[in-house]
């Protein structure tokens, strides 16, 4: 076997078609009612989307490959876990598990320098007029700063 092989983390032919499942019937389940139907075929005639979206997206998602997955993952997940790429991930979780999930993600190489809001806070945050925005500013700021806001 090749040395390059062992590195490799395959994809499980189940794993591929689970996801594929999930992925399908996240698009069929919308339409599988007459006004379903017509609420799609209205909503594609507004986004002036082709009159054959759905079935494009369908064939596209059957067509994936174990190959393509990988070479997805090794572009854009591996990335954000080796350092080679900006790292800002956002997580929700129970505030039970929270700590569990910030020890893990500082055994990370690099770590993760982590900025850590409850609920209330990033309601607050949200809430202001430049919501969205004043977060991602409060994201980044606190990157540069290169501490870490885990409380």
């Amino acid at each position: 076997e090749d040395e390059d092989d062992e590195d490799e983390i395959g994809i499980h032919p189940t794993a591929l078609e689970a996801a594929q499942s999930g992925v399908l019937f996240g698009l069929i389940e919308p339409v599988d009612t007459v006004p379903g139907t017509l609420d799609e075929v209205f909503s594609n005639a507004l986004a002036r989307e082709p009159t054959d979206q759905l079935q494009w997206l369908l064939k596209e998602v059957q067509a994936v490959t174990a190959e393509a997955v990988q070479a997805a993952m090794r572009k854009y997940i591996l990335p954000v876990f080796d350092g080679s790429t900006g790292r800002t991930v956002s997580l929700m979780c129970p505030a039970k598990k929270k700590k569990d999930i910030v020890k893990q993600l500082r055994k990370l190489k690099p770590p993760f320098k982590v900025l850590s809001l409850g609920v209330d806070e990033l309601v607050k945050v949200l809430s202001q007029p430049d919501g969205y925005a004043g977060l991602r500013e409060r994201v980044v700021t606190h990157a540069k700063e290169g501490k870490d806001g885990a409380r």
